[in-house]
């Protein structure tokens, strides 16, 4: 089981070497020793990570860990302007930043859930994962959201209150049928207020059917 460095020389020595960054602070924490804070672009991508054995705090730039083999991120920030965790082997989210000022990411995982992450951002990707449903979606998406290549069958969990000129992008969720094919939050509500006509048009239907039935008995 992977353990987390809690002595402040081995934290300095495995984060200056593997981030290359010397402008940072320790922060005392009772369960991880010490959580890094920095003002730096924080990138662990493209080095064979298994695990990050450190704990971070406030990155005020970016943190990205791309192309890595991670499958926790008990070792996330607690807030960052953009988290950026593609191509690793993440089954699930819990661990991920709660505050993300600008974009979030977790592209090409192995996802079926997106329960444990951020709450509210800018920009959200989760792509090329194994998705059958937006359950933990972000409550708030600020302009683009992107789900392509996965296996949802419906769009529940979608955010009720958005932006209508948010972008989106659900191609290649083949039970999603012609939803696939919206490119936005506004088309995509006109589309869903349609269809639920539709259901109520049909409904009411087979009711007066099955009335009429009856009063001819």
């Amino acid at each position: 089981m992977h353990q987390f460095l809690k002595q402040e020389k081995e934290i300095r020595r495995w984060f200056e070497g593997h981030s290359g960054i010397y402008n940072y602070t320790l922060q005392r924490d009772n369960k991880y020793g010490y959580r890094i804070n920095t003002s730096e672009v924080v990138d662990l991508s493209n080095q064979n990570l298994e695990f990050i054995p450190v704990k971070f705090g406030s990155i005020q730039s970016d943190f990205l860990c791309i192309n890595n083999y991670l499958t926790s991120l008990e070792f996330a920030p607690t807030q960052v302007q953009a988290f950026i965790c593609d191509n690793n082997c993440l089954e699930t989210l819990i661990g991920c930043p709660q505050i993300i000022f600008s974009s979030f990411s977790c592209e090409k995982n192995n996802l079926t859930s997106l329960q444990g992450g951020p709450p509210e951002v800018e920009r959200y990707f989760c792509g090329f994962n194994r998705l059958t449903t937006l359950k933990g979606i972000a409550k708030r998406i600020g302009s683009r959201f992107d789900a392509q290549f996965n296996d949802l069958s419906s769009l529940d969990y979608l955010p009720q209150e958005v932006n209508t000129r948010v972008e989106l992008n659900l191609q290649n969720n083949p039970k999603l049928g012609q939803i696939q094919r919206i490119t936005n939050f506004y088309d995509l509500q006109e589309y869903l207020d349609i269809e639920r006509d539709q259901e109520k048009l049909e409904k009411m239907l087979i009711n007066q059917n099955l009335s009429h039935k009856i009063n001819k008995v």
